[in-house]
């Protein structure tokens, strides 16, 4: 198991984008954001063979709140009040494998518009 696969791995997810929705002023995400970003995380550190006692370093904290901060402007941007997961792909892609364990060669999301609502 890596720690990529915890309950704390997916509440700091969370905690991060919501802290960006925060501070850019935007109402909520996209559910599957949540759902999207650990899996990505669990594929490449299971491709890296990548424990938990090896991964858990705050690198992937710093990364999880460089995606959800890029996504806010993004969506911020555009004009929106929430964050979609067209505007995290976006943000992977300008961030382009800065953000490990978020590197990934190929898009691979779903367009579920399930929305968290923060107020």
């Amino acid at each position: 198991m890596t720690m990529f696969e915890t309950e704390e791995f997916r509440k700091m997810l969370t905690g991060a984008l919501s802290a960006a929705v925060s501070s850019y002023n935007l109402t909520g995400y996209d559910s599957s954001i949540v759902d999207e970003l650990q899996k990505i995380a669990v594929d490449v550190s299971s491709k890296q063979g990548c424990d938990i006692e090896a991964c858990a370093e705050p690198k992937e904290v710093r990364s999880a709140r460089d995606i959800a901060a890029k996504a806010a402007a993004i969506a911020s941007a555009f004009g929106r009040r929430y964050i979609s997961t067209e505007d995290v792909q976006l943000a992977l892609e300008q961030l382009h494998c800065t953000v490990w364990p978020f590197c990934r060669e190929e898009s691979q999301h779903d367009n579920r518009s399930d929305s968290i609502i923060i107020e």
